[in-house]
Order: structure tokens, then C-alpha cells, then sequence
């Protein structure tokens, strides 16, 4: 697996203390898909001055009960960020 890294992404590991390992591990298990069946795409976006863009889609959720699941578990793990 191959994983371009943009000088801005590159800002964004560090300051979020995100090593090379760690991206390695999360992008593999995210080509794989989850668990539960479900998949996830990130998208990051440059802009202007110095700040970064984030989206996220997590698709494939079964039903109402896994989507909020997923909603929290995303906005603990963004807040972080």
C-alpha cells in the first residue's frame, strides 16, 4: 500500500502526534473494511492559510442503532483533533 502525504497532512500528524506506524495501521485496516461490514473514506483538503479540511463517509451501516454508534464514536475521536 502506497500513502501519499501532503506537507499539510504531514503538519496535521504532527501536531495530532500521529506517527507513520499508526497511519500505516489505520489506512490497512480501513482498506479492508470494519468489522461490522461497514467502510469508511477520509478525504483531506487544503485550504488556506496553514488549515486543513476533513470528510468523512462511513457507509454501509445497517441500521439507525449503528449510525449513532458510529456518530459519537467519530465526534470523541475528531474533538481531538
Amino acid at each position: 500500500m502506497k500513502i501519499y502525504v501532503t506537507d499539510d497532512f504531514a503538519h496535521f500528524m504532527h501536531k495530532a502526534k500521529i506517527d507513520d506506524a499508526a497511519l500505516i495501521v489505520a489506512a490497512t485496516e480501513l482498506s479492508q473494511g470494519l468489522h461490522d461490514g461497514s467502510a469508511v473514506s477520509m478525504n483531506i483538503y487544503g485550504k488556506p492559510p496553514g488549515k486543513s479540511a476533513l470528510s468523512i463517509e462511513h457507509s454501509k451501516l445497517e441500521s439507525e442503532a449503528q449510525v449513532e454508534h458510529w456518530r459519537g464514536w467519530w465526534k470523541a475521536v475528531l474533538k481531538g483533533l
